[in-house]
């Protein structure tokens, strides 16, 4: 089977040194064991549930040695753990691509993707995660609260989400509620750097390190306007007007009495109408205020969206390009294995307009070295088959060879040959086109004469 370079990915001319970028090969089977060490200091690290110490050996080990299946495999199982299964499906679709076969990433990402119900609350859980980030930004913390206690609710082992929560929690001085989360999160991970960073910032400000029992929260409340107060009915009571009519008759003593008491009970009456109509004017004031307020924060809704659309499309492109990555491993794993013909059909389908520079630049180099390999190796079986009479046979691999390769010595000869054999199996249409195609792009053709006597031939019956 042929070898890579593991440094240059050029083909080996032997096994202990690469002519290309000379280097010895017994270098990287050291790092091989190397790396292979790492991983098992990385699974000692789960076993204890320091999962962060655990990701920074495996990130290690597979730096050295990208093949290192197991290492991949368990890094995605530390990520899931965490709750990032970005992350996870990451390393094992790389692990996927890199061993197809008996590989235990394939039941990982499997049980996960059959899974419809537990795959959507990890995808809203990212989403409310992200739109938590931008409210921070926007320093409106307590609409970040309120969409972290989401994301907990969905994803319950999402470390970072429990580590903003308490970030939150602290900008808000509520330092209980924020140890209960930082709590939590070394539950899940004993040596979590930033959970342990917030603990002790806590703990220097004065806060006695108590044992706090988890209790479940009370659900957040709503945003919306409170109702507005109804001004008191004002009603004018006549009854005195009526007894100083009474009393009119009666005497000019009780006159005057009743002219000076009724326009004192009409002042007061008048005094707790101003301070009424001065309440129901702050009343609206005030919803002027909230009215102020909403359209405030719609605005700042509308900016989130903007955000998260432009955060969509980052992450698609990311995504395009991560899955033509993928399909880059796959042609070159394949093409390691000897084989080469499946190698090239999986490199049609790469997009290379998706791919990073340095992706790109390993794509052309396997353009030409798996394309020209194929298309000589399919003329010369197609030119035997052709030989022998399988001219069905020829014309598959006479047409995988004009396909793949038309600038070499033999592109004129393998379209000359496709068009014998279509005209051998009475198939004139195909082999008229073909034979024109021939002339059309390689004039001084070997076979310039034999092609065209038979494209007269088949032109005039």
């Amino acid at each position: 089977m042929a070898k890579i370079c593991p440094k240059c990915g050029e083909l080996l001319d032997t096994q202990e040194f690469c002519n290309h970028c000379h280097v010895a090969i017994e270098i990287y089977k050291k790092i091989g064991i190397e790396s292979k060490k790492i991983y098992n200091l990385g699974l000692k690290k789960v076993e204890i549930r320091d999962l962060s110490g655990a990701i920074d050996l495996l990130n290690k080990s597979i730096k050295l040695d990208k093949k290192n299946i197991q290492a991949r495999n368990l890094l995605g199982l530390v990520y899931l753990e965490i709750g990032e299964p970005v992350m996870a499906f990451k390393q094992w679709v790389i692990s996927k691509n890199i061993e197809p076969l008996d590989n235990e990433a394939t039941g990982y990402m499997d049980r996960i993707q059959n899974n419809q119900v537990h795959l959507d609350k990890l995808n809203n859980a990212i989403k409310k995660y992200n739109q938590a980030l931008v409210f921070v930004n926007q320093n409106s913390i307590d609409l970040a609260i309120i969409q972290l206690r989401a994301v907990i609710g969905l994803n319950p082992n999402f470390t970072k989400a429990y580590c903003l929560l308490a970030l939150c929690y602290i900008h808000e001085n509520q330092m209980d509620k924020a140890k209960r989360k930082l709590q939590k999160v070394l539950s899940i991970d004993h040596n979590h750097g930033t959970a342990r960073k917030y603990m002790t910032w806590i703990q220097s400000e004065g806060h006695t390190d108590e044992a706090f029992e988890e209790v479940k929260e009370k659900e957040p409340g709503y945003f919306g306007l409170p109702s507005l107060g109804h001004s008191a009915k004002v009603s004018m009571n006549n009854s005195m007007f009526q007894f100083a009519a009474v009393l009119v008759g009666v005497g000019i003593g009780l006159a005057v009495m009743a002219f000076l008491i009724v326009p004192s009970l009409l002042s007061s009456q008048k005094n707790k109408n101003i301070e009424a109509v001065n309440q129901v004017n702050a009343l609206e004031a005030n919803q002027s205020v909230l009215e102020g307020q909403v359209e405030s924060m719609e605005e700042s809704i509308q900016q989130a969206d903007t955000q998260m659309n432009v955060l969509t499309s980052e992450l698609e492109q990311n995504q395009r390009q991560l899955t033509q990555s993928e399909k880059l491993l796959g042609v070159i794993s394949l093409y390691e294995d000897d084989k080469a013909t499946e190698a090239a059909r999986l490199l049609e389908e790469v997009e290379p307009d998706a791919l990073s520079e340095s992706a790109l630049a390993t794509y052309e180099k396997t353009v030409q070295n798996i394309f020209p390999q194929v298309a000589l190796d399919a003329y010369n079986q197609g030119y035997r088959d052709y030989r022998n009479g399988r001219y069905e046979e020829a014309i598959t691999n006479l047409e995988l060879a004009s396909k793949y390769e038309k600038d070499d010595y033999f592109s004129d000869e393998a379209l000359y040959y496709l068009a014998r054999s279509y005209q051998r199996l009475d198939q004139n249409d195909l082999a008229i086109s073909t034979y024109q195609k021939m002339l059309d792009t390689y004039p001084n053709a070997n076979f310039k004469n034999d092609a065209t006597y038979f494209l007269k031939a088949l032109t005039n019956n």
